[in-house]
């Protein structure tokens, strides 16, 4: 069957990120192995995927952005209790990445979505990796555009915060998935989490993690191990009954 017909009509209605993986799809044999329902996912997210970079292109040629935040800029002289030395480690040093650290953030609500970007394109340059896997406190778009610069895929669990149009949106997009059986492919990768990444998500959400009420590091750290007790605990439980 001649499919450059189909490509062309593609093309015509500015299908192109449809377009573009149907091509690959049918140069890549592996492609054939997949369901139907599977490969016309991977049409649909690389349509949204090319549709959304496109717009994005667009709403940053119109911004005229002077400058991009990088940890080197940082400018020290604000008194916002920054250690430099401790920011330069984590700019320049890769001991931590090598190891599987995580960076834990203490301060005001909205540190962490500022801190996000310029982590991101610090550790870009050391490890490579396909996915950014956040949870809907980074639900942001200017993370989801660095994500997609770096050319990584953004796995953001989408915050309708208090949007209800947006709440119901999602509710009925999961019912839809739940009825047929089938997720689309960020849903299934961002499911598809290492164990420090469950046991991290349990404790944020189920533990205590979410909502921490001190200030301190000592503080924060006897908050959260209280819920690492709690998490513990649960477990053996599980294993025991």
């Amino acid at each position: 069957m001649l499919m450059q017909p189909t490509l062309e009509q593609l093309y015509g209605m500015r299908l192109n990120g449809m377009a573009d993986a149907f091509r690959r799809q049918l140069e890549d044999p592996a492609a054939s192995e997949l369901a139907f329902e599977e490969r016309f996912a991977l049409l649909v997210e690389s349509q949204w995927t090319w549709k959304e970079s496109r717009a994005l292109t667009r709403r940053l040629a119109l911004a005229k952005l002077k400058q991009q935040a990088c940890l080197e800029d940082i400018d020290f002289r604000h008194p916002r209790g920054l250690e430099r030395a401790r920011w330069m480690s984590l700019a320049h040093e890769s001991a931590w990445l090598r190891r599987k650290q995580n960076v834990v953030l203490v301060g005001p609500s909205g540190i962490g979505s500022q801190a996000a970007i310029p982590l991101a394109k610090s550790t870009a340059g050391r490890v490579q990796n396909l996915y950014d896997l956040l949870d809907s406190a980074y639900d942001a778009e200017a993370i989801r555009a660095c994500s997609r610069q770096l050319g990584h895929v953004p796995l953001i669990d989408s915050n309708p915060r208090r949007d209800a149009r947006k709440k119901a949106q999602l509710q009925r997009a999961a019912l839809a998935q739940r009825s047929i059986g089938q997720l689309m492919p960020p849903a299934r990768r961002y499911h598809e989490r290492s164990t420090v990444e469950r046991v991290n998500g349990r404790l944020k959400d189920e533990c205590g993690g979410r909502h921490v009420r001190v200030r301190g590091h000592a503080k924060v750290l006897c908050h959260l191990m209280f819920g690492v007790v709690a998490l513990t605990v649960d477990q053996l439980m599980r294993l025991t009954l």
